[in-house]
């Protein structure tokens, strides 16, 4: 809902420009529905519940700017996969309090990724979507770095295979 809220907002000052689409909506579909009607941008969101996995390449070939506004911590599969793609990304920076993304901090350096200040800052996730839209250049320099970066990523091959090897030594 977060992520809706900032776009709705960049939408309105950028109508026609910028589209968001949105992958696994799950509990909240309904309400996101319903925010996309209020502010009639049917034609600025794209909504997909389910996508199957082999089809996320294709939604990262279309995309520009990949956000998660993940609590729990940006090391999800889902981001590492959007990290190893190479994508822009903008997430939450790390939470001192919680101890959540210390280690991210580590892994991905400030910039590498946009980080905005939490999960629930509408305003500075709306900041930086509207900094990367006026600066495609931006967008590409995070695309460079995240590419480098990622590289301790293994692909799905790699890890299966590790792991396999970790089992058989038991």
């Amino acid at each position: 809902m977060e992520f809706l809220k900032g776009f709705v907002v960049l939408q309105k000052k950028y109508t026609g420009k910028v589209h968001a689409l949105i992958i696994g909506a799950g509990e909240l579909k309904g309400k996101l529905d319903q925010l996309v009607k209020i502010n009639n941008i049917h034609n600025d969101v794209t909504i997909i519940s389910h996508l199957p996995h082999s089809k996320i390449m294709e939604a990262y070939k279309i995309s520009d700017v990949y956000v998660s506004l993940n609590r729990f911590g940006n090391l999800s599969v889902a981001n590492l996969e959007a990290m190893k793609s190479g994508m822009c990304v903008v997430f939450p920076k790390s939470q001192l309090d919680s101890f959540v993304d210390l280690v991210t901090d580590e892994l991905i350096p400030e910039d590498s990724a946009v980080r905005i200040n939490s999960t629930d800052d509408i305003d500075d996730l709306t900041k930086a979507l509207e900094y990367l839209y006026l600066n495609p250049d931006q967008q590409k320099k995070y695309r460079v770095k995240m590419t480098k970066v990622a590289s301790f990523i293994p692909s799905w091959d790699e890890r299966i295979k590790n792991e396999f090897n970790i089992l058989n030594q038991l």
